[in-house]
C-alpha cells in the first residue's frame, strides 16, 4: 500500500498563504473595479435608480450564486431568502414616498 502524501492530493486546499493571495486578488478586484463602473452608470441615470439598484444588490448577488451553485438556491434558504426580500422592498417603499 502505497502512502499518499500531500503531492498526491487532488483535491487540496490551497496554503494558508495561496489563501490570503486569492482572497487579496478578489477584494482589490472588486474595490477596484465595481466602484468605478457603479460611479460610471450612476452619472447616466436618476438617483433614485441607482439607489434601486445598489438597494437589490444582496438578491442579485444571491440569485447568481444560486445559479453558479455556491449558494444554496433560494428555495432552499428560504429565511434568507425572504429576509432579503422584506429589506428590499421596505427600500423601494421608502423611496417611492
Amino acid at each position: 500500500m502505497a502512502a499518499s502524501g500531500p503531492a498526491e492530493k487532488a483535491d487540496a486546499q490551497p496554503e494558508h498563504g495561496e489563501r490570503d493571495g486569492i482572497a487579496a486578488g478578489r477584494g482589490i478586484r472588486y474595490f477596484g473595479f465595481f466602484f468605478v463602473f457603479y460611479n460610471i452608470a450612476v452619472s447616466c441615470t436618476t438617483a433614485a435608480r441607482a439607489s434601486l439598484a445598489l438597494s437589490t444588490l444582496p438578491l442579485q448577488t444571491m440569485a447568481v450564486g444560486a445559479v453558479l451553485g455556491t449558494e444554496p438556491a433560494p428555495c432552499c434558504a428560504w429565511h434568507s431568502t425572504m429576509s432579503r426580500l422584506a429589506r428590499s422592498c421596505r427600500d423601494h417603499v421608502q423611496l417611492a414616498t
